[in-house]
């Protein structure tokens, strides 16, 4: 399995990092802005995006979303965030994700829901 964790702050990345290492998912990426989220999906293909919604750079987490979704990539998308306000639900709702998962980041939860994920078939898929 691999999986890009998008998250502009290093110590949460680390954290996600070291849950899905535990967890024996070792083919682990990361970016911290936009820009660079799209490149490494479009390079290496993950077969899940951990996508925070407020990252660093010229684009946010759900533009970077948007994008990688016009560029054709159907696999799931799993909102990392703080935000679970209802504008913040609104603003995500066009855009085909997974699901999302509150921070801080509880390890049963993240596993969890990526093993939810994947054994569902994704709807773009």
């Amino acid at each position: 399995m691999k999986i890009l964790i998008v998250e502009d702050v290093v110590l949460i990345a680390d954290y996600i990092r070291e849950i899905l290492t535990i967890n024996n998912i070792h083919d682990i990426w990361h970016a911290t802005e936009g820009n660079d989220a799209i490149r490494k999906v479009l390079e290496y293909d993950p077969d899940i995006v951990l996508m925070d919604i407020k990252i660093d750079g010229d684009i946010d987490g759900i533009e970077t979303s948007r994008i990688l979704r016009s560029k054709g990539y159907k696999k799931p998308i799993i909102f990392v965030t703080a935000y679970s306000d209802e504008e913040t639900i609104k603003n995500i709702s066009d855009i085909s994700f997974s699901t999302y998962i509150l921070k801080p980041v509880d390890e049963t939860k993240l596993i969890t829901t990526i093993r939810n994920t994947l054994s569902v078939k994704h709807p773009l898929v």
